[in-house]
């Protein structure tokens, strides 16, 4: 699902709704009758509920307008308290031009924006997130139409000129429709109509614009920051550093020195983007967060996003059977990638190092007034680093702690073996690690 909510505050996002989305046809409905009829318009019952009913809609659909099932339902507030105060007019009111255009546009606003909200693509959630501005000039055209008409009635029947003239009939439907050659006729109205079209027209293709400059900056950020974080600086904000506890995964290339000195440049970049390409997506696809890359090593967090329960299950996958996931389908495809490799002509890495740790760490921005990046800092990563360092000596592609091992399920601990104790820089205590097991099925 593609979210085309904007990362910003909720007043902001009030005042689009207002502005951009439901509000539209009441905001121009209660303008256009200040127009007509002076201040005193504002203080009728249905003019004081219409604007009750539209904050009630407008903070409803701010704060929760990006779920689909509330956007279908809240999108219809305003027009249902309309529908409640006119109904004492009499049967008729149904037949209200206005009363059908209020309904036409919320229903189709509602439409649009909920397809836009839910759309898998963004071409299609910006098309109809476009469609909806363009309900919204329709909206406009609408009832300036049916405000001139009006007018136009009430003089004749005021000078006389109406005969026996129903305004109420005429300015139902269908007898409305009649009235549009008279309404075309005068110049003034075109020009306004159109006038009106352009601009909003000219602001539909703005909000495209910085649709498309939001989903650019997303994009480019989206490789370096949590999608939380992400949206908070975008919006302007600071992410707040946060002290955490989480898994950190490290994994290098064992032997890269060797290589990076056997190897023209370029080769080494092209085999390290293909490497990484090929973490990042096992990364993405079990929730990990990239940290840093560090040469030939990536630094990645799990735990950061809540978990996901499993399909068929009631518990949460820990962070570390997440990682250990990772681990597990790497060392699977390793064989297909260094094929890939050397099809390329490119250096061919045959081993990897990784440690894994789970342990308290602090989340946040950090960097100067220029560049910022978002890490974790803390012993989590420190002594997932010394782990991976200790793969070549215990022989082992990967060496858990053991606060790491003791949350892995009874079914995945059965790959590891317990290694020697290693000795983790700052600490006076051996750190107990295991290994996976070449016996246990990896």
């Amino acid at each position: 699902m593609l979210q085309i909510k904007r990362p910003d505050g909720l007043p902001g996002r009030i005042v689009r709704e207002l502005l951009v989305y439901s509000g539209q046809f009441a905001l121009f409905y209660l303008i256009m009758g200040f127009s007509r009829a002076g201040g005193g318009f504002l203080l009728e019952t249905m003019s004081m509920a219409l604007i009750g009913a539209l904050g009630i809609q407008a903070a409803l659909l701010g704060a929760y307008g990006h779920n689909p099932a509330i956007r279908l339902t809240a999108s219809f507030i305003t027009p249902a308290v309309y529908s409640l105060m006119t109904s004492a007019t009499g049967p008729g009111f149904a037949l209200d031009a206005v009363f059908a255009a209020f309904w036409a546009f919320s229903v189709v606003t509602a439409v649009f924006v909920t397809v836009a909200i839910s759309a898998k693509s963004r071409l299609a959630a910006s098309l109809f997130d476009f469609l909806a501005s363009v309900a919204g000039a329709a909206s406009f055209a609408a009832l300036y139409f049916y405000y001139v008409t009006a007018d136009t009635i009430d003089g004749m029947i005021r000078s006389g000129l109406g005969g026996s003239i129903d305004a109420a009939v005429e300015l139902a439907i269908p007898g409305i429709v009649e009235w549009v050659p008279v309404f075309t006729s005068h110049p003034g109205n075109l020009f306004v109509i159109f006038s009106a079209l352009l601009l909003m027209l000219a602001s539909a293709l703005a909000r495209q614009e910085t649709l498309r400059t939001t989903y650019r900056i997303q994009d480019l950020f989206g490789r370096y920051a949590d999608v939380k974080s992400r949206d908070e600086v975008i919006a302007g904000a600071t992410a707040r550093p946060n002290r955490t506890e989480l898994c950190a995964l490290v994994i290098g290339i064992r032997g890269f020195t060797d290589i990076l000195a056997a190897n023209e440049p370029q080769l080494v970049i092209d085999m390290l983007n293909a490497w990484f390409d090929r973490l990042s997506e096992l990364m993405r696809r079990h929730g990990g967060i990239v940290d840093a890359f560090t040469g030939d090593r990536v630094t990645v967090l799990f735990g950061l996003r809540p978990g996901k329960r499993q399909r068929k299950a009631s518990t949460i996958v820990s962070p570390c059977e997440k990682a250990v996931s990772v681990l597990i389908e790497l060392q699977d495809s390793l064989p297909a990638l260094r094929k890939e490799l050397r099809q390329r002509d490119l250096p061919d890495p045959k081993e990897f190092d990784a440690g894994l740790h789970f342990g308290a760490t602090i989340v946040g921005i950090v960097g100067c007034d220029r560049r910022r990046e978002f890490t974790a800092l803390g012993g989590a990563v420190n002594i997932a680093v010394q782990l991976g360092h200790a793969c070549a000596t215990l022989k082992s592609p990967c060496v858990v702690s053991e606060a790491a091992y003791s949350r892995l399920e009874p079914s995945t601990q059965h790959r590891f073996k317990a290694l020697a104790r290693i000795r983790i820089q700052g600490s006076d205590t051996p750190l107990k690690a295991y290994g996976f097991d070449s016996t246990g099925g990896v």
